[in-house]
């Protein structure tokens, strides 16, 4: 799986435009890149690897072992979960992940699925995401669709009666107990809740992935 061999390590400098010459030369597409990740579609599987991490890694403890960062830490468990629940289809699809270092900085790289930019499904995803995190006080993971449900029944909320529309009443409380699963985590480990439209995907033409929820 390795992308970034060994002997190419000292001919680069730490930082993400030198990986990014690598992948380019390799034939990879850049797609995107936030603070401290980016992503490339794969061409020889259409899948999208990501890269995460900052040239301003905490590099090697003392017995020489990568330090990761809070954040990479973070997407490693991110990680896992899905994977643990590749039957949940609200959550991506990974294709493995490892840990490398480039220029004695620690660097995790994934593969997923590729989904597609939905903003106008993504906005009704995120509302949930909003009414999920007003009411968690009182709201479990056996109940959340029948009270929040019925609630936005009587109040003719519009992103639940399209999100019922669109998938159907059983997957639309897995999605409900999904968002509410991910924000009851992301209060468990002191981690910010950042479900917002931009980190909903779409697999498909309308059903919604969620692909970021969490800012550690």
């Amino acid at each position: 799986m390795k992308i970034i061999e060994i002997e190419q390590i000292d001919e680069y400098s730490d930082n993400h435009v030198d990986i990014t010459k690598i992948l380019r030369a390799k034939g990879y597409k850049k797609l995107g890149q936030g603070v401290d990740q980016m992503a490339f579609l794969e061409p020889s599987t259409g899948q999208v690897l990501k890269i995460f991490g900052t040239q301003f890694g905490k590099g090697l403890t003392t017995s020489g072992k990568p330090q990761f960062t809070k954040g990479q830490k973070m997407f490693f468990f991110w990680a896992k979960y899905c994977m643990d629940r590749q039957n949940n289809p609200f959550l991506p699809k990974f294709y493995g992940f490892e840990s490398f270092m480039f220029n004695g900085n620690p660097y995790l790289q994934i593969r997923q699925e590729k989904l597609d930019e939905n903003n106008k499904l993504g906005l009704d995803v995120a509302r949930a995401g909003v009414n999920i995190s007003w009411s968690a006080h009182r709201l479990n993971a056996s109940n959340v669709f029948h009270e929040l449900g019925t609630e936005a029944e009587h109040d003719g909320e519009k992103w639940f009666n399209q999100l019922t529309k669109n998938l159907g009443r059983e997957k639309t409380a897995l999605l409900l107990s999904t968002i509410l699963d991910l924000f009851n985590l992301s209060s468990k480990k002191n981690w910010y809740w950042d479900l917002h439209r931009y980190n909903i995907m779409s697999r498909g033409s309308n059903f919604p992935v969620i692909v970021d929820p969490w800012v550690a």
